[in-house]
């Protein structure tokens, strides 16, 4: 069941507490994957320790990665379930007509919303999407790569270099 956000017609402080809605939304999906990634021993307690020991830490699996896949999984997600706009995990959808008219909002969504129009169009396979997670996940940090190594999602590096970069 998919709800739609209702705030437009609404006086502007409403408009921006739905702002704070969505917002607050993102950080608690960002939170729950935070959480599911160390059950699954893709993220180990060592390295949310280390990260939380000193924010300069490097890790970029942590400060990029998780936001990253993050988001990644709200757009898989919204396409899956065939969606105009993003299916936030209080299964309200946010498109171009119901979303609040803010200036950060717009630098936010829309290109969040071309990306995911460009990746309906590659109708990539379940092992490039895998694949997909993973690299997004794991952005280019050295540490990630024992990381990216240690989680097996069923991911398959794409043997075209073209079609890789596509993804």
């Amino acid at each position: 069941m998919v709800f739609h956000l209702e705030c437009q017609v609404l006086p502007e402080f409403l408009i921006i507490l739905c702002d704070v809605q969505i917002w607050e939304n993102v950080m608690k999906s960002c939170e729950q994957r935070g959480r599911d990634l160390p059950n699954l021993n893709v993220i180990t307690s060592v390295d949310l320790t280390e990260w939380l020991r000193t924010k300069e830490s490097g890790s970029e699996t942590i400060n990029l990665g998780l936001p990253s896949y993050d988001m990644l999984c709200t757009v898989l997600h919204s396409i899956k379930d065939g969606s105009t706009g993003l299916l936030l995990g209080n299964g309200v959808e946010v498109d171009q007509q119901n979303r609040p008219q803010d200036l950060l909002l717009d630098w936010f969504f829309h290109p969040v919303l071309v990306l995911k129009d460009q990746m309906q169009v590659l109708k990539m396979t379940e092992q490039e999407v895998r694949f997909l997670e993973r690299s997004t996940l794991f952005v280019g940090s050295s540490s990630a790569t024992a990381g990216a190594d240690v989680w097996d999602n069923g991911a398959e590096t794409p043997r075209d270099p073209m079609r890789m970069a596509h993804i």
